[in-house]
């Protein structure tokens, strides 16, 4: 109220006295600083401020509080991505070195608004006589004018000359000054319809404050006149230096290779282009590491604008771990990276299978990844280790289950026609009947062992109860013939002598199967029990077997 209130009384006084006085001037200082003569005034301290008025000649203004004013001219840059710039073709690159990354954009128009942190976008103008805002538009050179707009700032407006669109808006009076916001819209593609390098300036002359010049660039204008494209992407194999079979069906795994080409790529350089600028996709399917190309990994290969005819051979291996793919449709992609994503291929579907689980069977554990433990059908104890890479048709007892994909299950299929065995692969289809598996669990320990619990996964003990998977379990030496897991009768103590006798106790259940052996137990000298199951029903597939005492 007080501040208000000298302002009223001083501002009077001085039109009271001065414009009705005869003779005399009155001097206005600002802090001890004379501002203009008409006689003496010096307001003293912050809140207070005293300055000749640029539009009313022998006027001066005293503001209290004295006014805020906006921020000098800035603007906001336009984004670009750090891409190479290919060799010249019907555009300017000036004096850059085109093997490194240059600012570059695709974008037409370039939307430029001005900019500060501290006033919304505003920016402060001197008075509206002789204020300008000139942009530029120069040429690879950074010297070549290719398009001007030069507007004189009196108010809010809008000019477009040159294909560069000037947009003030938001005016505004700041005490003595003004302020104002920009917008400008520079069409790029009626200016450089080649492209090429150029630069941005701006130039906000404002009179007595100073000159302020803002610049963007030099960067590249990338028309793109000629979108990227990919053909004939294949994968062959090339060694398969594994031997591993599961069942009689030979797979590839960790360490074998394939030959990965693309028969034609086009345009990779058209007009700036990244590095790498393809993207091979090989793990989902073939357990082979994605990778990406570059310009030197391919044959043919310049950085020239009008580059065509480029291709890609390389060997690549298998390093997935614990990975399979047993199917018909393997394949590999390959996507263009460009300013958007573009073209892709893929590769023809490939019938294959592919395994690189390492063996996780143990002595007490089953997973049906492998066959390290698994026997040949038999009670004896002789019986000889499992010959993955038998055909089992013609193999054993004929009705051997598979071990595939981590599961147990009655065999199927015609397998001939997938690689890495192929012909050599056998033919399961037609199989009809009760499909049998066998192997031991050992004890290391050697301990008397009186008893087992078996933890199933992919079937329960009602399975065994309903007899829909049966179920052996041998001593050899201890026992004359296999005792049964199967069928509804369980464990009798009183009657059992390890003669085709029930071993289920009544406490099994779910997944959980407990056996016992009587008085006719593991010991140092029996130290293992064989296992053999039989499993009709192709919708019952077990994937674990670990047994514990």
């Amino acid at each position: 109220m007080i501040g208000g209130l000298l302002r009223h009384k001083v501002h009077c006084w001085i039109w009271g006295c001065c414009s009705g006085a005869v003779g005399g001037t009155l001097l206005v200082q600002d802090e001890g600083v004379a501002v203009g003569t008409t006689a003496v005034l010096n307001f003293v301290g912050t809140g207070v401020l005293a300055k000749v008025d640029p539009m009313v000649p022998g006027r001066i203004n005293i503001y209290i509080p004295p006014p805020a004013y906006s921020a000098a001219f800035s603007i906001d840059n336009v984004a670009t991505a750090n891409r190479y710039v290919a060799a010249p073709g019907p555009y300017g690159v000036g004096t850059w070195n085109l093997s490194v990354v240059h600012p570059c954009l695709r974008t037409s128009p370039l939307t430029y608004t001005s900019s500060h942190p501290h006033s919304s976008g505003t920016f402060t103008i001197n008075n509206n006589v002789s204020t300008t805002l000139r942009v530029r538009v120069y040429d690879s050179d950074n010297l070549s004018v290719l398009a001007e707009n030069l507007l004189t700032l009196t108010g809010n407006a809008n000019q477009n000359i040159n294909n560069i669109n000037l947009t003030i808006w938001s005016w505004q009076t700041e005490g003595d000054k003004f302020a104002a916001r920009m917008n400008c819209s520079i069409n790029l593609a009626a200016i450089m319809p080649q492209g090429g390098r150029f630069l941005i300036e701006f130039v906000h002359n404002n009179g007595s404050d100073g000159i302020v010049t803002r610049t963007q660039g030099p960067m590249f204008y990338d028309i793109e006149p000629a979108v990227q494209a990919i053909s004939g992407l294949s994968i062959a194999e090339n060694t398969v230096s594994s031997s591993k079979w599961l069942s009689g069906i030979r797979y590839y795994t960790i360490g074998d290779t394939f030959d990965i080409g693309i028969a034609d790529l086009d345009n990779m350089n058209a007009n700036s282009y990244p590095q790498p600028f393809v993207a091979v996709d090989s793990w989902g399917e073939y357990g082979i590491p994605n990778f990406d190309l570059n310009g030197s990994d391919l044959t043919g290969w310049t950085n020239a604008w009008n580059d065509v005819d480029d291709s890609y051979l390389g060997t690549h291996a298998i390093t997935r771990p614990s990975f399979r793919y047993i199917g018909t449709a393997a394949n590999i992609t390959a996507q263009v990276t460009d300013w958007v994503a573009g073209a892709s291929a893929a590769s023809g579907d490939a019938s294959v299978c592919i395994d690189t689980y390492v063996p996780e069977s143990t002595q007490l554990a089953e997973y049906f990844t492998d066959e390290a433990y698994r026997r040949r059908w038999g009670f004896a104890g002789t019986e000889a280790l499992w010959d993955s890479t038998q055909d089992m048709t013609a193999y054993d007892d004929n009705k051997g289950m598979m071990t595939m994909g981590g599961l147990l299950q009655t065999r199927y299929g015609d397998w001939n026609g997938h690689a890495p065995g192929l012909g050599a692969n056998p033919d399961y289809t037609g199989f009809a009947g009760w499909g049998t598996y066998c192997r031991r669990f050992i004890d290391v320990a050697g301990l008397v062992r009186g008893s087992a619990t078996m933890t199933i996964s992919g079937f329960t003990v009602t399975d065994l109860v309903n007899s829909d998977v049966r179920m052996w379990i041998m001593i050899p030496g201890r026992w004359t013939s296999p005792c049964y897991c199967h069928g509804p009768l369980t464990f009798d103590f009183g009657t059992f002598n390890g003669d085709n006798d029930p071993i289920r106790t009544s406490d099994s259940a779910g997944g959980t199967l407990k056996m016992s052996f009587g008085a006719l137990g593991l010991n140092a000298t029996y130290t293992y029990f064989i296992m053999c199951i039989e499993i009709q029903n192709p919708a019952i597939r077990p994937d674990s077997i670990i047994v514990s005492w």
